[in-house]
C-alpha cells in the first residue's frame, strides 16, 4: 500500500492510498524488490535480503549475489518524488546472452559492411576514376585533341588538368623544334665552314707542281689543273649537306691522285669499298679530312706511306676504317 497526503492551499484534505493486492510477476531472469524511503518492502517477487519485519536487511544495490544456486546482480532505481526505491536482481547469464546477441551483432554488421564495401566500393571508385581513366586514354592516343571533344561528360577539374598538360606539351614541342632548328643552323655552318676551309698549303703545293709540271710535262699538268678544278668546285658547292658515299669516293680519288703527283712513290693508297654501299648518304666532305690528317702526320716520318680506306655494315651503322702505316701516338698520349 501506498499513501500520500492530499493538499490544498497548505491544508491537508485527506489522504490517498494506493493498493495492490496482486503479487508481481517480473520475467523469469528478474526479480523485483519495491522498497519505501526506509527500506520496509512494499513488493516483492523473492525473500532474498528482507527480514522478517519485512524489511530490507542492508542494502544490496551494486552487488553480485547467489540466489537459489544462480548469480545475481543488483541495480537499484529511485523515484525522488515519490521516495520509491526499486530493486532489480537480473540474472547473469542474460547478461552473458546480451553480450553473445551484441558481438553476434556486431560480426552480422561487419560482414554485412564489409560485403557493402566489396561489391559497391569498385564500383563507386571506377565511377569515380572514369574521368582520370579517360584522360590518360586521351593522353595516350595520338588525336588526343579530336578525343578530348568527344569527351562531354569529363569534369571540370579534369579537362583542366588536360588544358595545362596540353599547354605544356605544346610549351615543350615548341622548345623542341627551335632546339632542332638551332642544332640545324649549326650542323649547317659548320659544314660549310669546312667546306670553304680549302688547305691553302695544299692548293700552293698543287700551283707548285703545276708550274713546274707545265715545262716538263704539259699532259700531266692539264690532268692536275682538271683535278684542282673539281676539287675547288666540290668545295665551293654550298648544296646539300649530304652526298652519295659514291661522289665523296671520287672527291677522294683526285684527292689521292694530286697528292701522289707530289710524294710520287712514297705515297701508296686503296679504296676497297663495294658497290653497293656507294649509294648510301653520307655527311659531304667525312673523309676527306681523315685522309689529309693520315698523310700530313705520317709522310714525314716513314718512306713509304700507305692508306688503306675500307667500309662495312655494322647493324645499322656504316663504319668507315682509316687506317695508315705511320708512327701513330705513344700509349700515353692515346690514354690523354
Amino acid at each position: 500500500m501506498f499513501a500520500a497526503a492530499v493538499q490544498i492551499s497548505s491544508n491537508t484534505n485527506g489522504y490517498l492510498l494506493f493498493i495492490l493486492d496482486h503479487p508481481l510477476y517480473p520475467p523469469s531472469s528478474q526479480k523485483v524488490v519495491v522498497a519505501d524511503r526506509f527500506n520496509n518492502a512494499i513488493f516483492y517477487s523473492h525473500s532474498f535480503g528482507i527480514d522478517r519485519l519485512g524489511k530490507l536487511a542492508e542494502p544490496i544495490e551494486g552487488k553480485f549475489i547467489q540466489y537459489e544456486g544462480s548469480p545475481y546482480y543488483v541495480t537499484a532505481t529511485t523515484v525522488e518524488e515519490q521516495r520509491i526505491q526499486v530493486f532489480t536482481l537480473t540474472a547473469i547469464h542474460t547478461y552473458k546472452l546480451l553480450l553473445l546477441y551484441g558481438i553476434m551483432a556486431m560480426v552480422v554488421s561487419s560482414f554485412v559492411i564489409l560485403v557493402v564495401v566489396w561489391l559497391v566500393t569498385p564500383k563507386i571508385l571506377k565511377k569515380s576514376l572514369e574521368p582520370f581513366d579517360a584522360l590518360v586514354a586521351i593522353v595516350a592516343s595520338k588525336n588526343n585533341n579530336e578525343q578530348f571533344q568527344r569527351k562531354g561528360r569529363m569534369s571540370v577539374e579534369v579537362q583542366t588538368i588536360y588544358e595545362e598538360y596540353t599547354n605544356k606539351v605544346n610549351e615543350i614541342e615548341a622548345l623542341v623544334n627551335k632546339n632542332q632548328e638551332i642544332m640545324e643552323k649549326k650542323r649547317l655552318s659548320e659544314i660549310k665552314h669546312l667546306e670553304a676551309k680549302f688547305n691553302p698549303h695544299f692548293l700552293y703545293n698543287v700551283l707548285e707542281m703545276i708550274k713546274y709540271e707545265t715545262l716538263a710535262n704539259p699532259e700531266s699538268a692539264s690532268e692536275m689543273i682538271v683535278k684542282t678544278a673539281k676539287l675547288m668546285r666540290y668545295n665551293a658547292n654550298f648544296g646539300d649537306t649530304t652526298v652519295l658515299l659514291k661522289e665523296d669516293l671520287a672527291y677522294l680519288h683526285d684527292y689521292f691522285a694530286l697528292q701522289k703527283m707530289r710524294y710520287g712513290k712514297r705515297l701508296h693508297y686503296s679504296i676497297q669499298i663495294a658497290k653497293s654501299l656507294e649509294q648510301a648518304r653520307v655527311p659531304k666532305l667525312l673523309l676527306q679530312p681523315l685522309v689529309e690528317n693520315a698523310i700530313k702526320h705520317s709522310i714525314d716520318e716513314t718512306n713509304q706511306l700507305a692508306v688503306n680506306l675500307t667500309a662495312q655494315i655494322t647493324g645499322e651503322d656504316l663504319l668507315f676504317h682509316v687506317i695508315d702505316n705511320g708512327s701513330g701516338m705513344s700509349k700515353q698520349r692515346w690514354k690523354k
